[in-house]
């Protein structure tokens, strides 16, 4: 997260998603949070950080394929 300050502001929110379900998949829910809010408050309209933030919020659990 420390290089995003190098994106043109409008690249920042698909890579803070993507960031967010990583995090979110290993089992770090406050960096998935942090980086969710982070997406929202550059582009409230971004619909995947906005149904993976409600999935974080709920505390649903990504299912591990086997």
């Amino acid at each position: 997260m420390q290089w995003l300050h190098c994106l043109p502001e409008w690249m920042r929110p698909p890579v803070l998603t993507f960031i967010a379900g990583s995090a979110w998949s290993s089992g770090s829910g406050a960096l998935a949070a942090v980086a969710v809010e982070q997406a929202l408050r550059i582009d409230p309209g971004y619909r995947l950080a906005r149904l993976l933030g409600r999935a974080v919020e709920l505390g649903a659990r990504p299912r591990r394929c086997a």
